[in-house]
């Protein structure tokens, strides 16, 4: 019976880990469709995953809600923070424009695809590492180019639900085409597989208990 248990227990951590797996990596693009400017937020899903885009300006350390945000067909997301140029893009000048990314449960965000990006564009990397619902910022300065896809990796490869790209410098400018995401593992396929090994170990142990009073 107990055994029965183990197995079923085993079986249902590997369904689950397997449905993770299924959907581990998802791409939001936002190349395809066009919308108004907005000061609410777009909002996206990709396999079960939503996702709320909004604007923001980074001023005097944090992260603030302001301007508006833009999907346009073909280059991508662009922030409106003031009256004056550049109103197409995301760049840093007059304000410091944040794309700020909200998605409905925990994940990692894997890369950052851009548009309208030269040799000498940098990004800004935010996140919300004490999960206050609040952004710090990371990194300042990534390279955007030259294969106009970034990569998070090492420390950079965080978990949660709020993350921020934008643009801290007037010469820094570009559209966003799409963010990939991994979805982290879920948390009743960890507590089955946990069980599970848990009664393998018991078994494990029975089976030498027997042998010994043979």
């Amino acid at each position: 019976m107990v055994r029965k248990t183990v197995i079923s227990l085993l079986a249902g951590a590997a369904a689950l880990f397997s449905v993770t797996a299924a959907h581990a990596v998802s791409t939001f693009d936002f190349t395809s469709g066009t919308s108004s400017w907005t000061s609410g937020a777009l909002s996206y899903s990709e396999d079960g995953i939503g996702l709320d885009v909004s604007a923001g300006r980074y001023t005097g350390g944090n992260v603030v809600d302001s301007g508006y945000i833009r999907q346009y067909n073909s280059s991508g997301l662009a922030v409106y923070s003031s009256t004056l140029l550049d109103n197409h893009e995301i760049d840093g000048w007059n304000h410091d424009d944040v794309a700020v990314f909200s998605f409905s449960q925990d994940v990692f965000l894997t890369s950052v695809s851009f548009n309208y990006n030269s040799s000498d564009d940098q990004f800004a990397y935010f996140f919300d590492t004490d999960n206050d619902g609040t952004l710090e910022l990371i990194n300042a300065s990534l390279d955007a180019n030259p294969t106009d896809t970034y990569t998070f990796a090492g420390l950079l490869l965080q978990a949660g639900d709020l993350f921020g790209i934008g643009a801290i410098g007037y010469n820094d400018d570009f559209k966003i085409a799409s963010v990939t995401v991994s979805a982290v593992p879920l948390p009743p396929a960890m507590a089955l597989f946990g069980a599970a090994m848990v009664g393998l170990g018991w078994l494990s142990r029975r089976r030498k208990s027997n042998m010994k009073a043979e």
